[in-house]
């Protein structure tokens, strides 16, 4: 049977109130006697002790656990931003609980309910929900702290500052001759605009698309019909997979980096948009975690983690002292019934 405050109060011959106030470092718990907190902390040991956080939730309110919600881990970006996050908040005394969509969408809510239903704390949140979606509406009426990865007007935010380095890739294209530059992002990032107004500063065409994983191969298709020669790319795994099965193509391409990810061939690669996406994590779980302790403090509604750009010869020294392979992210489609 597991042991309870009880079990360390009639083994130690003390209140539990005061073997609870010595346990969760109350600010009387200093006038304790020096001899009285090493007979607790002795029975603690021999009893194998170990706080519920049900009840510690119930007489404090809090579960020191905060959720993270993404689409899944199997693509090594994921795996490694949980796993960043998890360390963070261990650092910090907080629990991590993870929430996948699988990217469906009508997973979201479910998932998003479970995790609240789960006592969290705060909110770590890895995916773009529509505005008038369900989920949405389920992130504003909570009354829970949550911080995005990507920009919003309704919640604080830690994201990529990518305005200066869109500019300096769209500048380089422009300087080795291209007069027109094909983009392909997620279009609920903050990609898709700062690419037009780079287009437009350096003077080239733009064709702006959204990256969907189902047309990848369609897209390349289509690139080679029109003859494109050149392609920025930002957290798009599938289309530069579908490239790789068009060996005799060869657009000089921009894409997104960041310590994460890892690219099978250069070949085509001209440079990157680079983001530490370590520090973007680590400091979403430390403005949250800040938040929970110190419930007073706003958390900034942006915060930005600046990105640069960088050549494929630093791509290539960073994935050398990296680790990793390139996954693309896996496609789930409801069965028919």
């Amino acid at each position: 049977m597991r042991a309870t405050l009880n079990d360390i109060a009639k083994r130690v011959g003390v209140s539990k109130s005061l073997v609870s106030m010595y346990l969760n470092n109350h600010r009387l718990s200093s006038k304790i006697a020096a001899d009285t907190k090493s007979r607790i902390d002795l029975a603690v040991k021999e009893l194998d002790y170990r706080p519920s956080f049900t009840a510690r939730a119930l007489s404090n309110g809090k579960t020191r656990t905060i959720g993270i919600i993404c689409g899944g881990i199997k693509n090594p970006y994921f795996a490694n931003l949980v796993e960043d996050a998890l360390d963070e908040a261990a650092k910090l005394g907080y629990q991590l609980l993870l929430g996948l969509t699988r990217w469906v969408p009508d997973e979201e809510e479910n998932t998003v309910k479970n995790l609240l239903n789960r006592q969290i704390d705060g909110l770590i949140c890895c995916i773009h929900p529509e505005k008038n979606s369900k989920t949405y509406e389920r992130f504003l009426q909570s009354r829970i702290p949550i911080i995005r990865l990507s920009p919003s007007n309704d919640f604080p935010a830690v994201c990529a500052d990518g305005r200066e380095a869109m500019n300096e890739a769209v500048s380089f294209l422009a300087a080795r001759g291209h007069v027109r530059i094909c983009g392909v992002f997620y279009d609920r990032s903050e990609w898709p605009e700062l690419f037009s107004d780079a287009c437009k500063k350096s003077h080239v065409d733009s064709i702006l698309l959204p990256q969907n994983d189902f047309l990848a191969d369609q897209y390349v298709k289509s690139f080679i019909r029109q003859k494109e020669t050149a392609l920025i790319i930002n957290g798009a795994p599938p289309l530069l997979g579908a490239l790789e099965r068009y060996p005799d193509y060869h657009p000089e391409i921009i894409v997104g980096y960041d310590d994460y990810t890892m690219y099978p061939s250069l070949d085509r690669i001209s440079g990157g948009f680079y983001t530490d996406s370590k520090k973007q994590i680590r400091t979403a779980v430390k403005l949250l975690i800040d938040k929970l302790e110190h419930p007073s403090r706003e958390i900034p509604m942006r915060t930005f983690i600046h990105s640069e750009f960088i050549s494929r010869d630093e791509i290539e020294i960073r994935q050398n002292r990296s680790y990793g392979v390139l996954t693309p992210f896996p496609i789930y489609r409801k069965e028919k019934v």
